[in-house]
């Protein structure tokens, strides 16, 4: 092909896609898509028995991507219901795929969803209202439709500032998500599936990672994080199906810097009003281990797990159905005496117990729970021999002494409990002291911080951990129930065993409630 010949098919090529892009620029301006929105209307209505409005206009565009979009989007409540509408939505965006749709498919590759509110109801006479009528002709029953090879594939979808309201009338449940942020996909109806975002739900924030897998030999990959309040958990394993025959297998875990915090925010979530919970249950906690879990039974299998400075391990099962059994081996650590017997105080039933280097350990079988209260009784040989099991470190080197822990020094502070969870209180004399002995496996260097609260404009008292000693000073926090964390100084330290221990310097301490003293690694 000759230079002049490459030249003209070159200019020609161009000039037939300059007219396509025209083509494709112009169509739009040809085609009244808003002729559609009373035959869009009338077939919900045939579906579902109510009425969809559209109040904004419908926008079609084919460059860069087809895209199509409408905004004033309403579809009515059933009659009755609290809301008018069950659904709406500032705006929707839709993306379809080019590819698929000229190969014969259907994919939506994007959908937008801009300030959506989405109303579920269940009402007094326990009716849901995403329960439709749809109209006596589509009620009727259609003939075969002859099944497509090509199944209906969704991409991404975000959500924008959304709104989800639920409310049961009958259970007298209520839960209100605001806020709602987050970005899911769907490769097909069988998986994968992703989600990721945060909400606010019932006033408590609430941020959510999810990743399942498309099915597989074994069922699907499940990846889940779920972050409410000041607890996490995390779950990564396998789900045997989609539905509520589903079977989780993996590993989980839980931490929360204070229980009673983050069960109350995880029951809140759900609606229930927010329980009082006992102050035994205040402190940090964490869970590591497998579970199975299903309708059938819940089992947790070699798991280690803490509350505060209390920590046990081993396996626990409890069947649900067809009736309440538990089966597990639970160690609890600091017991070193010779159990001669151990048995179920409900039925009776003898349980093996052993006494080792970890502790005692007691293997509870299969048997039904007393429904009230269960308790084990031990008879064990000679006089009680209980190891003190000294506090240790947490995974990233952190102590953390909180006040139950304490030794209480003196005749007038106590260990009291103040929005759900136990400090130091009654502080007023200075004579009064406390101390911790905890055991270092990492040393180095570490900040010294305590959660304290005072009305006083500052309080003085010593600080020593082993050999070193400094004063430190705490400045008012408002009142007697607002903590703060505050440096009180830092200190060296080697792996080992140590006292640590705060006394008033009297002529300048003013009364202070203590949650706890934690040592940080320095940075």
């Amino acid at each position: 092909m000759t230079p002049a010949m490459r030249k003209k098919v070159l200019v020609g090529g161009g000039g037939i896609v300059g007219l396509l892009i025209l083509a494709l620029l112009a169509a739009p301006l040809f085609i009244d898509v808003n002729s559609y929105k009373p035959m869009i209307a009338t077939e919900v209505k045939k579906a579902t028995g109510r009425d969809l409005v559209l109040d904004g206009p419908i926008k079609l565009s084919l460059l860069p991507v087809p895209e199509v979009s409408v905004s004033g989007v309403k579809f009515f409540n059933m009659p009755g219901s609290k809301n008018p509408n069950m659904v709406e939505v500032k705006s929707v965006t839709v993306k379809p795929s080019l590819l698929a749709l000229l190969v014969g498919g259907i994919e939506v590759s994007e959908v937008t969803l801009i300030e959506p509110k989405i109303v579920l109801e269940i009402n007094a006479e326990g009716k849901p209202n995403w329960e439709f009528t749809p109209s006596v002709a589509e009620a009727k029953p259609a003939a075969a439709k002859p099944s497509s090879a090509k199944p209906l594939s969704l991409g991404r979808l975000a959500v924008e500032n959304g709104t989800l309201i639920f409310s049961d009338s009958k259970a007298g449940l209520s839960v209100v998500a605001e806020k709602a942020n987050f970005s899911a996909s769907v490769g097909s109806i069988d998986g994968p599936y992703a989600l990721a975002g945060g909400a606010t739900v019932n006033g408590a924030p609430l941020k959510l990672d999810l990743a399942v897998s498309a099915k597989g030999a074994t069922g699907h990959s499940a990846d889940v994080s779920l972050q409410a309040g000041d607890g996490k958990l995390a779950f990564k394993g396998t789900l045997s199906e989609l539905g509520p025959n589903a079977r989780l297998a993996g590993t989980a875990s839980v931490s929360a810097e204070q229980l009673t915090t983050f069960l109350g925010t995880l029951i809140k979530l759900t609606g229930q009003p927010e329980p009082v919970l006992p102050p035994l249950l205040a402190g940090k906690f964490t869970f590591d281990g497998r579970v199975d879990v299903s309708q059938m039974a819940v089992a947790a299998k070699d798991f280690k797990m803490a509350l505060g400075q209390d920590s046990g391990s081993g396996s626990l099962s409890v069947t649900l159905k067809p009736a309440l059994a538990l089966d597990g081996k639970l160690v609890v650590p600091g017991l070193r005496n010779e159990v001669r017997s151990a048995w179920l105080l409900a039925t009776d039933k003898t349980l093996k117990a052993t006494a080792g280097e970890t502790g005692l350990t007691v293997e509870v079988p299969a048997e039904p729970l007393d429904r009230i209260d269960t308790v084990v009784v031990l008879e064990v040989k000679g006089k009680l021999d209980i190891a003190k099991v000294l506090p240790g470190q947490e995974a990233d080197g952190t102590m953390v002494l909180p006040a139950p822990l304490a030794e209480i020094h003196g005749g007038g502070a106590q260990v009291e409990s103040k929005g759900g969870q136990a400090n130091i209180g009654y502080w007023t004399n200075a004579r009064d002291w406390a101390s911790w002995q905890f055991k270092l496996e990492k040393g180095g260097r570490f900040d010294v911080m305590a959660t304290v609260a005072t009305p006083a404009q500052s309080s003085k008292f010593e600080v020593a951990v082993g050999e070193q000693k400094f004063t430190a000073q705490v400045e008012k926090t408002g009142d007697y129930e607002t903590f703060k964390a505050v440096k009180l100084g830092e200190v060296r330290l080697e792996k080992g065993v140590y006292e640590l221990s705060l006394k008033p310097v009297r002529d300048q301490w003013q009364a202070i409630n203590l949650r706890s003293v934690v040592l940080k690694p320095a940075s």
